[in-house]
């Protein structure tokens, strides 16, 4: 028998049963159970069910949470300004790719081994739903004005508005990450940060 866990607020258990549901999708994709993710929560399964009434929306709200913007934009917003400017280009792109890589991770396992609630979301997914659309362009306009705060410190020394230069850094990061566009091998942080603020052609010899 589970112990009784512990009350908590409604918004700390729903994150605390996300949080132990993201690995068990991540290993077993949509076949995970509801008794797994009560048990790595440790709660009863029907404490599961007054918070998801069904496995779908626990899945959704699994993939909502990994793209969510709040904590990639908290740790871009944290990245030291007084660092130099390919420095804080490297990190904003690290920080990118590896979010791109959480993102696929889910999704890739919730459609690779097929379950009643994988094929539902595939083919009625909330994001595409007129609010779905909606929270999905207010975090996209989030994150890319937590990109131009890294970046218009050195606003004078940019060859573009800082607004130009963070959808670049963003798509870089997206085109050297997205497994359905990137081979992997060109996906070095520093490197692109060098291509993005230098280019690539050498200067002219003296």
């Amino acid at each position: 028998m589970t112990p009784r866990a512990p009350s908590l607020p409604p918004d700390e258990r729903r994150a605390e049963i996300v949080r132990a549901a993201r690995p068990l999708l991540l290993e077993l994709g949509g076949s995970f159970t509801t008794k797994q993710v009560a048990e790595a929560a440790g709660i009863a399964e029907g404490t599961l069910f007054r918070v998801f009434p069904t496995k779908r929306d626990l899945m959704q709200a699994v993939i909502a949470d990994a793209m969510d913007t709040t904590v990639i934009v908290r740790d871009l917003d944290a990245i030291d300004r007084t660092a130099g400017l390919e420095t804080r280009v490297m990190l904003t792109v690290g920080r990118l790719q590896r979010s791109i890589d959480e993102v696929s991770a889910v999704f890739a396992a919730l459609f690779q081994i097929p379950s009643p609630e994988a094929d539902e979301l595939r083919h009625k997914p909330k994001e595409h739903t007129p609010e779905g659309q909606a929270l999905h362009e207010a975090r996209a306009q989030e994150l890319h004005a937590a990109i131009v705060r890294v970046l218009e410190t050195d606003a004078q020394r940019l060859t573009c508005s800082p607004e130009e230069a963070a959808s670049l850094v963003r798509g870089m990061a997206f085109a050297t990450s997205h497994p359905h566009i990137s081979d992997r091998r060109f996906i070095d942080a520093a490197r692109i940060a060098q291509l993005l603020l230098h280019g690539m052609t050498k200067e002219d010899p003296c």
